[in-house]
Formats: C-alpha cells, structure tokens, sequence
C-alpha cells in the first residue's frame, strides 16, 4: 500500500492544450478527493468566467463510465470512478452549482443505458447518479445561438473550434484566454494529431496513464470549456 502523503502528490499531470499549459489531477484514491475537488472549484472562481468542460471516458465493453472530467481554462480534474467507492459529496458542491455553466459535446449519445463504474455511486433514492445531465449545454448549441449560424448545431469539434477563434479575432474580445491566429486547417491539423500521438484510444481502465493519454482525454472537455469561455465573453461585450 502506497501512503496517503505520496499518492496525493502522484497523477499530476501538466499538458498543452487550446495553447494554454493545464494542470491535470487524476484522482484514482478517494482519501484526497474532496481536497482535490477544492483546488479545482477555486481555481475556477480565479478564471474569471464560470465555465466548465465536462466529459465521460467509457469501458464500451461493459458500458461502465471510467472517468469523469471536468475542465477549467487551465486546471482540469479526472476522477478515476472505478476507485472511488463511495460518492463524493463535495462533487455535488461543483455540479449543482447555478453559476457554472457546463458544456460538452455528444454527452446525451454518450450516457443512454450506461452506469456509473462503482455500485456505490447512486443517490440516496438508490438511483444512479445523473450527474445534472439535464443542465449540460451541448456546446454546438450554444455557439450556433450566440452566433446565429444554425449549422453550427451540426458541426464536429475541430471545425467549430475554428469558427470561433476566427469570430473571437474579428470581434477583438480583451481576454486572459485569447486565441491564437489560425487558419482553417490548424486546428483540424491538431485534431488530426492526436491518433499519431497515441495509435488507438488509451484503456481507460489502465493502471497509469502518459502525459499523451491524459492530453488525449482532456481534449473534447478543454476544448468545450474554451469555446464555452469565448461564447459568454461574446454574450456579454454585445450586451
């Protein structure tokens, strides 16, 4: 057994991702959770705009979640739910919260008819958890309306990505989380990256994890979690 003061300080990873450098905490040990859960609401409240990326990493196999993410602009959690054998409260704190606004892409298509990976995480009516699903903003949706361009309902990620920083560049937003200038294929080109960083998508119920594995799972949240940002920044200098 690996002491609580070291296993506290292991699975801290420190990634690029939307050009910013992350702080990734994966928690696969439930004694320093809830202290790990803090750290991450209070580095949302320094960020400025309440915005969270939100994702799921599934065992297909047995339609199991293995991990939850949750991202800010530059600290992101990833709570290994396999290990965690009780649910933790303090997360109830973070997703509950009416000032965050969560966003994801494809949560609903991801979740119908899966289970949380511990038994133990289910309410106290014995259900499984929801995690809120009903307050995750589909991020297509939220950029096609603050736009206006409805085809952005439909777009992938990667071409979304782009459309965004292009639209935050013309309207000179003042931002601590300014985009890059870039071209069409940029950012289809980092996308396209990935699958040569790693050749097939990681086990996610792997023991340990490389700095490429957790960059590969944080993307989709990241990513969500900046256009989100960009999104209320727009909302609120047109207003």
């Amino acid at each position: 057994m690996i002491p609580t003061k070291y296993l506290s300080k292991m699975g801290i990873y420190e990634v690029e991702c939307q050009g910013t450098k992350v702080k990734a905490i994966l928690v696969d040990h439930e004694d320093f959770l809830d202290a790990k859960i803090v750290e991450f609401k209070t580095s949302l409240q320094n960020q400025g705009c309440p915005v969270v990326g939100i994702d799921f990493k599934v065992n297909y196999c047995d339609k199991k979640v293995e991990l939850v993410i949750l991202c800010g602009q530059n600290h992101c959690l990833l709570i290994k739910v396999p290990k965690i054998h009780s649910y933790p409260l303090s997360l109830d704190g973070v997703l509950a919260d009416r000032n965050l606004c969560f966003v994801g892409t494809g949560i609903p298509d991801k979740l119908p008819g899966l289970t949380l990976g511990s038994e133990n995480w289910v309410s106290d009516a014995g259900q499984p958890r929801s995690f809120y699903m009903s307050e995750i903003v589909e991020v297509c949706d939220l950029a096609a309306k603050v736009l206006k361009k409805p085809k952005l309902c439909k777009c992938g990620l990667a071409e979304l990505d782009t459309e965004v920083r292009i639209n935050s560049t013309v309207a000179s937003i003042a931002s601590s989380w300014s985009p890059s200038p870039v071209t069409d294929s940029k950012v289809m080109e980092e996308k396209a990256s990935l699958p040569e960083m790693i050749k097939c998508i990681p086990d996610w119920k792997a023991v340990a994890f490389s700095d490429e594995d957790i960059k590969y799972a944080i993307y989709d949240a990241c990513t969500c979690c900046f256009i989100g940002y960009k999104m209320l920044e727009l909302v609120d200098a047109t207003n």
